[in-house]
């Protein structure tokens, strides 16, 4: 999914999820229209490009923080 896998195949109890054993995964946000796009268009349509009007992103606060 384009995805890395932070525990490289290991796995972690989630409390919140009846201590299943979950794998983690990440995707750096500065590699996302290169990485999806490519191995799962339907995924970045849905994560990149498609309007979400629940998620409000302070982007001054963003960009103060993380420069």
């Amino acid at each position: 999914m384009a995805f890395d896998d932070v525990l490289e195949g290991g796995t972690v109890a989630l409390s919140y999820a009846n201590h299943l054993p979950h794998g983690i995964f990440s995707i750096p946000v500065d590699q996302v229209d290169r990485r999806l796009p490519a191995r799962n268009p339907g995924l970045y349509s849905f994560m990149a490009r498609t309007h979400h009007p629940d998620i409000d992103i302070n982007y001054e606060r963003v960009f103060r923080t993380f420069g």
